[in-house]
């Protein structure tokens, strides 16, 4: 399954915003929950509606417009909560990169989610 079956964009729904299907659930606000260090399993119980692969689907859908747009994942303040590094910059870099988090991999790049 691709994020395309499970994630929306509809005027009608929250001004365009992209969401999960069948929801009122922007991908920017489950990326910023998983970027404050809630657990999949805290998000899915308190969103009982979701399961793991909207979880999935949100991760790859921030891959896919950060990738082929140029573009970052902002939380409601503005803040930038996910970035994409080619491979190999990624691998220089690691050892640095104690409080960022790898959430998704596409193609040569790997999406990181910001901690806050």
């Amino acid at each position: 399954m691709t994020w395309r079956e499970r994630i929306i964009i509809d005027p009608a729904v929250l001004a365009d915003k992209p969401v999960i299907k069948g929801t009122r659930l922007a991908v920017e606000f489950i990326v910023d929950l998983l970027a404050k260090d809630w657990p999949e399993s805290e998000i899915l119980r308190n969103y009982p509606g979701l399961i793991h692969e909207d979880i999935q689907a949100c991760l790859s859908y921030t891959s896919y417009v950060a990738v082929e747009h140029g573009q970052y994942v902002v939380n409601e303040k503005g803040e930038k909560v996910a970035i994409i590094l080619p491979i190999e910059e990624y691998e220089k870099m690691k050892e640095d990169l104690h409080d960022l988090v790898i959430v998704a991999e596409r193609r040569n790049e790997k999406t990181i989610i910001v901690k806050s």
